[in-house]
């Protein structure tokens, strides 16, 4: 079982913006380098194990559960057209995995 939390990544705010009228754009103005940061946030994975020892070889069956606690956790900012308002975008969703491995 792994607990992860997280301060947030640093990210560089916008703080204003500029239109150009020729191309109907908005040109961001950002403050000073990796000032901002994103929300904390944290993970829950557990995964189980079984091994079976033979004479020249192993066998394991696991399965993993990534994000158990299925949180949408902030990877980055999503701005509008405008960059008045921001949203987070979220990292992936609860991700079960299953697996067999042989090592001879």
């Amino acid at each position: 079982m792994r607990w992860r939390l997280v301060s947030g990544n640093p990210t560089t705010p916008v703080i204003g913006t500029v239109v150009d009228t020729d191309w109907d754009y908005y040109v961001p103005s950002y403050g000073d380098v990796n000032t901002g940061r994103l929300p904390p946030f944290y993970q829950l994975d557990i995964r189980l194990d079984k091994r079976w020892i033979y004479d020249n070889w192993t066998l394991n069956l696991y399965v993993d559960i990534q994000n158990i606690s299925n949180r949408s956790n902030p990877t980055s900012i999503a701005y509008s057209y405008d960059y008045s308002e921001e949203s987070y975008s979220g990292g992936l969703p609860i991700l079960p995995i299953m697996g067999l491995r042989g090592d001879f």
